[in-house]
């Protein structure tokens, strides 16, 4: 349904910026946006689809299909397009015409329609997720077969044709020994959906053209599982435009190709960056780190040739002076949100995070793992439990105190126990505020499904988050520091054997060899600097913990890139 005015009004918004008005006009079948971070890629995005509908790109028997890697990533999506509704009918079409979710909730979605078909006699919804590393229900010969298929998804060593072959005996393995005890791991509800639509032409020739165009979020985490299953709902006519940032792709441990954004457009992918950065656009030393680490990715060469940046320091002879003058930093900002972030979960984290809270009783320790089995417990308790609760209508506002306080009585004590709950209400909260009722359950489900609820730790009314840098992506505070600055730290133990032999100063030495692990440590910093959105440090002592035994440490081979400073001295 054409609307002119609509059309005329988000051009007129987005006149200033070029890059912005070519990714929302473009007529590409195939194209990809590099999108950093803090440069409009979500409205961009929304502006898109809204400019499709506008212009009648989008016809009225035509879905739109917006995917990301992470649950967090597709809820943002989701609340965007709720709140872009007005009195425009093209604009109120986004609710009903667009589907936003991740690749996994978009397989429950499916196999709860077509679940039958390949073996799921109960709603997907009531499986469990499970790590089968950590369980003894497959026998022997099963276990290797299904670990060694998982750890080439995870290694992105696997082809697509060996990928395709080896689904048939994988799917059957879950259907044998899994789905009869109720469990459904995450690769499983990929794979058996693309199953599914191999032995269905129908079905996947529905999906096909049921999706007009596909929007991909977080392109640069997408595995192989994703990235086939993108093939199969997409023709040669599907508009695919995959938004995504190369700095950004620190899941290789979960299967994201390697380079994937380059291999895409080496096969035919238009290509359009945004270059205006919103969030540093009043913060020179902010924008000036941040171009720094961008040129240097792309060119190691580069690296003498940049201008200086001056990144703030907190230096101290040991951990506990260390904390100290992080909680004198932290509460010169009473009225901040800060985060302090580490690479790991170490004693040395450990010992810090207990000497910051003895200052600090509003500080939320968001350290757990997705991975961590009372996480994952968690997780699936609350999942069971809404679903009882609410099997017949959606949750309000009105019930959620109650939800937690009997939910709470269910689950045993832990040391996360506490943010875990403080997370699911905050979560509850949020989700009832700014989803419509027909929305919420699947938002809950597939969140809770995902162990996805770290994701709203921004929503915490907490001073201080203490996270690890990859439990931190896709938030942001107002400050951040990167704690832990140390070798062995920053980046850890196996990190450092990872990267080579450094010599004496600790210097990362491009030379080839390990060039993909330099990549890797600087994306992870990156991550970490561009979650601040005014100010971002670093803090290091010359101790920290190794094991059991407290040794001398020196500063992260960060450090030694020559364009950046790091000053012991803060106001």
């Amino acid at each position: 349904m054409k609307d002119q005015k609509l059309a005329a009004n988000i051009l007129n918004n987005i006149k200033s910026d070029k890059e912005q008005t070519l990714v929302v006009t473009n007529q590409f079948s195939k194209l990809i946006v590099e999108a950093p971070a803090g440069f409009g890629k979500t409205y961009s995005m929304i502006n898109m689809i809204k400019y499709w509908f506008a212009t009648d790109q989008i016809k009225n028997y035509q879905r739109v299909l917006c995917l990301s890697f992470s649950v967090s990533a597709a809820n943002r999506m989701k609340e965007s397009i709720e709140n872009s509704v007005n009195n425009s009918d093209s604009s109120a079409m986004l609710i009903h015409y667009v589907h936003a979710t991740n690749f996994h909730g978009l397989c429950r979605s499916i196999l709860s329609k077509y679940g039958s078909l390949v073996g799921l006699n109960v709603p997907v919804n009531d499986y469990k997720n499970i790590d089968l590393s950590k369980t003894d229900i497959l026998p022997p010969i099963e276990k290797d077969f299904v670990k060694n298929f998982d750890d080439k998804i995870k290694d992105a060593t696997i082809s697509d044709e060996g990928l395709m072959k080896g689904i048939e005996k994988y799917n059957s393995i879950a259907r044998k020994y899994l789905l009869p005890n109720m469990l459904l791991p995450f690769n499983n509800l990929i794979t058996l959906v693309l199953e599914l639509l191999e032995d269905h032409p129908q079905i996947k020739k529905f999906y096909k053209y049921y999706y007009s165009a596909i929007c991909i979020d977080e392109f640069q985490d997408t595995n192989i599982l994703g990235l086939s299953l993108i093939n199969h709902l997409s023709t040669d006519k599907t508009r695919i435009i995959a938004f995504g940032d190369n700095m950004q792709q620190i899941y290789h441990f979960l299967g994201a190709i390697p380079s994937l954004i380059d291999k895409e457009l080496e096969l035919g992918f238009e290509y359009i960056r945004l270059k205006t950065n919103y969030r540093f656009s009043n913060n020179l030393d902010m924008r000036t780190i941040d171009t720094n680490l961008r040129s240097y990715e792309e060119d190691f060469e580069k690296a003498n040739r940049l201008p200086i940046a001056h990144i703030k320091a907190i230096h101290e002879s040991n951990v506990f002076k260390e904390a100290t003058r992080l909680n004198e930093y932290i509460n010169r900002y009473p009225d901040d949100k800060i985060a302090i972030l580490v690479s790991q979960n170490s004693r040395t984290t450990r010992e810090l995070l207990n000497s910051v809270k003895n200052n600090q009783p509003k500080i939320f320790n968001g350290l757990f793992k997705e991975d961590d089995d009372y996480v994952i417990l968690f997780h699936n308790r609350a999942s069971e439990f809404y679903q009882t609760r609410f099997s017949e209508r959606t949750i309000h506002t009105q019930d959620i105190r109650s939800f937690i306080t009997d939910f709470s009585k269910l689950i045993r004590k832990n040391e996360y126990k506490s943010s875990l709950l403080k997370l699911l209400y905050v979560f509850l909260q949020k989700t009832v505020k700014n989803f419509s009722p027909e929305n919420r359950n699947e938002v809950i489900l597939t969140t809770l499904a995902s162990i996805s609820l770290k994701q709203s730790i921004n929503n915490i009314d907490s001073h201080v988050v203490i996270s690890t840098i990859h439990g931190s992506k896709g938030l942001e505070w107002d400050r951040v520091i990167l704690a832990n600055f140390e070798q062995n730290e920053f980046p850890n133990y196996y990190g450092v054997k990872g990267i080579g032999n450094f010599d004496s100063s600790n210097k990362l030495q491009p030379n080839g060899v390990n060039d993909d692990e330099i990549r890797k440590l600087v994306n992870q910093f990156y991550v970490a600097f561009s979650r601040a959105k005014k100010e971002f440090l670093i803090s290091y002592s010359d101790q920290h913990w190794e094991l059991s035994s407290l040794v001398n440490s020196q500063i992260s081979c960060i450090a030694t890139l020559p364009f950046l400073t790091f000053q012991d001295k803060w106001s």
